[in-house]
């Protein structure tokens, strides 16, 4: 069944870091399917241990969902029944909790992608308070709390309702919003041609400009960085009244998989695990 959940919220909203409308639109409509990375992988695995300090740390009770085959606790819209949302927890009946884990810790409170994934279950709940219980680097544990912002809500909703409408429900996906998008877009040509209008020819030109002018300033670049490497030789540091400016420094060996040595002397073997992989699209200028 095609609904809106929390995850998707940032990027509809075009404030994700890793999702465009596009990419949420693919997701929405089964066009694509969201692998799991380490990331989620471990963050689903330390959930309960870190829903279990939370409420050591509070002493608040938590309901959550314990039927394995459901992913969180599922709660709707009571208006539009395409918004859903997947809850880690509600504490003391009347508090969203929503767990999450970080590599680092954040630059300030919560981040915005993640604010809205929280007001957004907060809109679905009615409640006015939730807490974002995180772990940051694997050993520090803090709590976020955050109020209900009915203001961002009613704007959230506005977006996600229109988004729903002009996109889901016509089946016409949203604008290309980076150069990812398009490649998902449009990920197979067939052999046709389009008739440059003026402006296409236009914008052709000053790409061929912008082009050279990026060659030539490669090629200067390369120049200056090798009269630098001149002076440094065998040394790895430069230095400026004693101030480090620049490193020329020995990178780590590293073991590589000879794939040609392995296919010579394994053919059938190697032909074995060969799986079809799709041709990407390149952008030449002739």
């Amino acid at each position: 069944m095609r609904r809106i959940g929390g995850s998707s919220i940032a990027g509809i909203c075009g404030i994700s870091p890793w999702m465009t409308p596009l990419d949420e639109y693919m997701k929405i409509t089964g066009q694509a399917v969201t692998g799991v990375n380490s990331a989620m992988e471990w963050g689903s695995r330390l959930e309960p241990v870190l829903r279990e300090k939370y409420m050591k740390v509070t002493g608040r009770s938590v309901e959550f969902n314990q039927d394995p085959s459901l992913f969180g606790l599922q709660v709707v819209h009571p208006v539009y029944s395409f918004l859903v949302g997947s809850l880690d927890g509600i504490a003391d009946g009347n508090r969203v909790l929503e767990i999450k884990t970080a590599r680092s810790r954040w630059a300030g409170d919560v981040p915005d992608y993640y604010e809205l994934q929280v007001q957004h279950y907060l809109s679905l709940t009615g409640f006015e308070t939730a807490d974002v219980a995180v772990l940051f680097g694997g050993s520090d544990f803090q709590i976020f709390e955050l109020e209900r912002n009915d203001e961002l809500i009613e704007t959230m909703t506005i977006l996600l309702v229109r988004f729903w409408e002009n996109h889901i429900e016509t089946g016409i996906p949203p604008e290309c919003s980076t150069s990812g998008d398009r490649d998902t877009r449009w990920a197979r040509s067939e052999a046709k041609a389009v008739e440059a209008d003026p402006q296409t020819v236009e914008i052709l030109s000053v790409l061929k400009t912008t082009r050279s002018e990026i060659t030539k300033l490669e090629a200067i670049q390369e120049d200056l960085e090798a009269k630098i490497k001149d002076v440094l030789q065998d040394s790895d540091t430069l230095t400026i009244a004693g101030k480090q400016v620049a490193t020329w420094k020995q990178a780590k060996d590293s073991k590589v998989f000879n794939k040609v040595l392995f296919e010579s002397e394994n053919y059938g073997l190697y032909g074995k695990y060969l799986t079809e992989k799709p041709g990407s699209r390149r952008f030449l200028l002739k």
